[in-house]
């Protein structure tokens, strides 16, 4: 744009000047291309263009500012984002990590209890085996014992007669004695005694033989004395 104040292109200023040309029409191109001090056409054109160019390097400059500010606040959501995961990701290997001493922990138990489980199987089976051969060896003890009650039941039978036959001698020994000693009382007859007795204690206390007894009851309470050759007489109670 020309006007008095002058020509105004982008950031430079062309002030209005006079042109004091006078010549010919056809040589007017040439003078305004080569040494009018106006501006020319395609000075105008050339600011023109670099206007255009200042445009389109700002444009560049604001969209790559705002690339680039695009960028850092991406990069920061993204580097915010990789911290939050690489905690979440810590988080999750702590888990992993009680996890799997949790499930060592229980693979220890369940060996245990496996361990516990056959060591209670075996006792059962040492114990069962045991039970076995108790009752098989009470069993044979049963039948032994049967056995041997028959044959006592039997010897029993057959010893019957037997024994009646020495009861029978023993009353008549005791009855022999005791004749005898009615007979004589002044007399006693100790082999005839001794072989019809059965013995029931001994007392120990003489040195030599003894040649009398005698017994008495004191007090609801039997005493036996005797008189021997080691020149004692001891009461026995």
């Amino acid at each position: 744009k020309q006007s008095k104040e002058g020509i105004i292109l982008g950031e430079k200023e062309v002030r209005e000047s006079q042109c004091s040309y006078k010549g010919k029409i056809k040589e007017m191109k040439d003078h305004l291309d080569k040494s009018c001090q106006l501006i020319s056409i395609q000075q105008i054109i050339a600011l023109i263009k670099e206007l255009q160019l200042q445009l389109q390097t700002e444009k560049v400059k604001t969209v790559l500012l705002l690339f680039f500010c695009s960028f850092i606040i991406i990069f920061d959501e993204l580097k915010e984002i990789h911290l939050k995961s690489n905690t979440e990701i810590q988080q999750l290997n702590k888990k992993i990590d009680a996890l799997q001493h949790e499930s060592v922990k229980k693979d220890k138990q369940i060996i245990e209890l496996t361990n516990d489980i056959q060591q209670v199987k075996s006792e059962k089976e040492i114990n069962e085996k045991k039970q076995s051969e108790e009752i098989s060896k009470m069993n044979n003890d049963n039948k032994i014992l049967k056995q041997q009650l028959l044959k006592k039941e039997s010897q029993f039978k057959n010893n019957q007669t037997h024994h009646h036959d020495e009861d029978k001698k023993e009353i008549d020994s005791y009855h022999q004695l005791l004749q005898t000693k009615s007979n004589s009382p002044s007399k006693f007859n100790f082999d005839l005694f001794r072989s019809s007795s059965k013995l029931i204690n001994t007392f120990t206390g003489h040195t030599s033989s003894v040649f009398s007894i005698d017994c008495s009851t004191f007090d609801d309470c039997q005493f036996i004395c005797s008189g021997s050759a080691d020149g004692t007489v001891r009461v026995w109670d």
